[in-house]
């Protein structure tokens, strides 16, 4: 930093303490900007809730169809499934985004740090911040909601791994700038402009996974299988309990007796 400061300002060593000086400012309002992101994560993903007229009209149009109580049981899973399914595309969609509002502020940061001005540097100070929050934030919400839960710390362990692994690139990233390049770091920057391009893979991949969810054909029959039993009198509950385990229905099943 105190290096693309120094020959923005041309060497003037009380700009760079005062742009140093900002810089950290601007870092510490991290925290005020990482909510952002969390506006777009969780936009429009909350179940909507039948008011009070919906579940009555629900419940009289059951009655008049002379539905049974398993029948309703099965239509009401039926419709919740489909919430969820829609919610699940919804987070999707939502990671998608803020992918691609990411890249999109990676690639104005870019652009801002190739031009020589120092009082745009703090624009880049600002793109700077808010990438560093949005990034870590959206990662782990991609994690949350295309993986198992279980797999959350395998893949924080090895997203820090990988990190790690490009982070050693910045030594010879360094040492070309200040031999080849003759510290100018232009031609450089161009170069890992170019290749944040290839950040929209992902929210590409993202896109074409959705498409191919809503291509799959609709719920029509509920995971939940309503049984009605009667139990002998030699039979305890808990009996009955051991026996279905035994069964080895599915994750996705739900046995009512």
């Amino acid at each position: 930093l105190s290096q693309m400061l120094g020959r923005v300002s041309e060497a003037d060593s009380a700009k760079v303490n005062i742009y140093t000086s900002i810089f950290g400012m601007i870092q510490m309002a991290c925290i005020l900007m990482a909510p952002l992101i969390g506006i777009v994560l969780d936009w429009n993903t909350k179940p909507k809730k039948p008011k009070g007229a919906e579940e009555e009209l629900l419940d009289d149009t059951c009655a008049r169809k002379g539905s049974t109580a398993s029948a309703c049981s099965i239509n009401t899973t039926l419709n919740k499934q489909r919430q969820q399914q829609k919610i699940k595309l919804q987070k999707i969609g939502n990671v998608m985004k803020a992918f691609t509002l990411t890249n999109v502020l990676m690639i104005f940061f870019g652009i801002t740090v190739l031009i020589p001005n120092l009082e745009l540097q703090i624009l880049t100070f600002l793109l700077h911040t808010l990438i560093r929050g949005f990034i870590h934030s959206t990662v782990g919400a991609m994690y949350a909601v295309m993986y198992h839960h279980s797999h959350f710390g395998t893949l924080t362990g090895l997203q820090s791994l990988i990190s790690a692994v490009f982070a050693c690139l910045q030594y010879p990233i360094f040492t070309i700038i200040n031999g080849p390049l003759n510290e100018d770091p232009f031609w450089m920057n161009v170069g890992l402009l170019v290749l944040t391009f290839f950040n929209f893979g992902l929210p590409a991949y993202l896109f074409l996974y959705i498409k191919r969810l809503k291509a799959e054909p609709e719920i029509t029959k509920p995971k939940t299988s309503v049984v009605s039993v009667d139990l002998p009198k030699n039979l305890s509950q808990k009996t009955l309990m051991t026996t279905i385990k035994e069964d080895e229905l599915d994750n996705d099943d739900v046995f009512l007796a």
